[in-house]
Order: structure tokens, then C-alpha cells, then sequence
């Protein structure tokens, strides 16, 4: 069977797990070995992304394989109008894929994609399950467990905030979200998950989710005007409301996110280096996983 990770969902509580524990357990995040040697990981992007090519592109050429890299254009087109006629051609010529920015919300939809050969969704605005997985990564690491961290979320909802509220429903940890627009939400998703046993929470201010939170997870500011931004940026006067919690970036694009004092993002509580590294590190372990191998880097 033709292993696929989408969401979080496909990988499992389990699964989810082992690859958070082997992502902090690789010494060296850009360590090279020949596991994907011979094979070919197709790098389909419906959207620009140039963080996440260069260290899904980094972590299959320091196993040793090789990349093909397809930005935006008809194929886009081609592959809505002929998805299956297209996939054994495309499965042909390459051994896995990586999508970004196409959906995958439904069961169909996600079928269409590359349907027999391993495929990963790097992000897409319904999940982000390697994001959630790199962040998870670095509060095991800063609290050594997961049980009572408390995170709070400030921004729009995207990928990883989905990805992470699914993740609530795996372990013991709360997360507190401030959106801009609470109308986004996906709200049969956090029902859902709320039944799950997911510690769930939606406030209205930043400083709401922010109080007594260990981490702070800042994403994009999409839909504020110049004006709102003001009260929504992580600064020194935020931070006073969880004055030992660490910040990560969890908006695709630095230049989207909302607005983070240089200070705070240069600062000792700044994980954004550590969550860069954990991405390539999970990008690695999770290539061993849809191969259905778990042997050492």
C-alpha cells in the first residue's frame, strides 16, 4: 500500500509521535546518507514557497536523490481537468512527490494527486502536518514533554494552525487561539476535534491567548488594515503577558506574518533558526516513513 501523509491524520497519534522523537533525535539536521539514492521526488508547487522548496529540495539531495521542480502554470490546469489520466504518466518518471497549495479536503480530491507513488503535502491551506510536527519538535525539546505546555496563537488560520489543533487531539496540551476573523475558522473541524478531547480555545485578543502561554505561535496577518496591525504585534509589551514563553514563526512568508520586533526575533527566545531545523529534519524522517523504511539517517 502506497504510503501518503496529507494531514497529520494519515501519519497517526503513533506515527506523529515517533517522527517528532526522530526529528530531535538527528545530531546534525543537514547529515547526508544515500537512503533516497536512485529516486526522484517530483516538487509540485501551486504556490510560491521558497523556504519550503529549499529545505525539501536540501533534505532529498542530502540523502542522495534527486528533485524536479514545478512552479505555477497549465499543469495546474491540466491536472484539474485530467487528474487521472495525468497520474500514471507523472508516477512513471519520478519515484515520490511533494504538492504545495492544492487542496486536499476531501477524500476525492486527494486521490486525484499522484495516486502510486508516495506523495507529501508540504502545505496547503488545510493542513500543514510537517510545520505542526517541526514546532512540536522544538517545545519537546524546551519542555521535555507535552503534557500541560500551554500555546497560544495569534493570526489568520492556515495549514499549521490546522494541522496543530489536530495534533491537540493526540497530546496532552492546550492551545489558545486570537484570530483576526474568527469566521475562517473552520469551525466543523474544531468541533469535531473538541469531542476528540482537544484543549481548545478561541479568544479575541492577542493578549487573551498570549497570557501564561510556554509558546507563542505568530502567523499571518491577513485581513488587518495598517491600523489593526498596531494592536496585533508581538513586542515587548505582549511578551510581559508570558514573560518565559518562546516564539515561533508560523506564517509561510515572513513578509505576511504579522508584525515581530526585530529584537524579539534576533532574541534567546526565538526559535525560529531551531524550527527551520526541525523542518529538514522531518522532511527526512518522513521520506523513511511513506518509504516505509525506519532505519538511521
Amino acid at each position: 500500500m502506497v504510503r501518503r501523509v496529507f494531514t497529520l491524520q494519515d501519519l497517526g497519534q503513533a506515527g506523529t509521535w515517533l517522527l517528532m522523537q526522530q526529528a530531535n533525535g538527528i545530531p546534525d539536521p543537514r547529515g547526508r546518507s544515500s537512503f533516497m539514492a536512485g529516486r526522484t521526488a517530483l516538487l509540485m508547487f501551486a504556490e510560491d514557497g521558497l523556504a519550503d522548496r529549499l529545505c525539501v529540495t536540501a533534505a532529498v539531495r542530502q540523502m542522495g536523490g534527486q528533485v524536479v521542480y514545478v512552479s505555477q502554470g497549465r499543469w495546474l490546469e491540466d491536472m484539474r481537468r485530467f487528474p487521472i489520466e495525468l497520474s500514471p504518466i507523472y508516477d512513471y518518471y519520478v519515484d515520490c512527490a511533494y504538492i504545495m497549495g492544492l487542496s486536499i479536503r476531501s477524500a476525492q480530491e486527494k486521490e486525484k494527486y499522484l495516486s502510486r507513488i508516495p506523495t507529501i503535502n508540504i502545505s496547503s491551506l488545510e493542513a500543514s502536518p510537517a510545520h505542526a510536527i517541526a514546532n512540536l519538535a522544538c517545545m519537546l525539546r524546551f519542555s521535555g514533554r507535552l503534557e500541560g505546555v500551554r500555546v497560544a496563537w495569534m493570526g489568520a488560520p492556515n495549514g499549521t494552525l490546522y494541522s496543530l489543533m489536530q495534533a491537540a487531539a493526540y497530546f496532552p496540551f492546550s492551545l489558545r487561539m486570537a484570530l483576526p476573523d474568527t469566521s475562517r475558522l473552520d469551525r466543523n473541524l474544531f468541533d469535531a476535534l473538541i469531542r476528540d478531547g482537544a484543549r481548545l480555545e478561541v479568544v479575541e485578543q492577542a493578549v487573551e491567548a498570549v497570557s501564561g502561554a510556554d509558546y507563542v505561535c505568530v502567523g499571518c496577518g491577513e485581513g488587518l488594515t495598517t491600523a489593526q496591525l498596531s494592536q496585533w504585534q508581538m513586542d515587548g509589551s505582549l511578551l510581559e503577558h508570558a514573560p518565559g514563553a518562546y516564539v515561533m514563526i508560523t506564517s509561510r512568508n515572513i513578509a505576511e506574518t504579522l508584525p515581530v520586533l526585530p529584537q524579539i526575533l534576533e532574541g534567546p527566545r526565538s526559535l525560529v533558526l531551531l524550527q527551520s531545523e526541525n523542518l529538514l529534519r522531518v522532511h527526512k524522517r518522513m521520506l523513511h516513513w511513506v518509504f516505509e523504511e525506519n532505519g538511521e539517517d
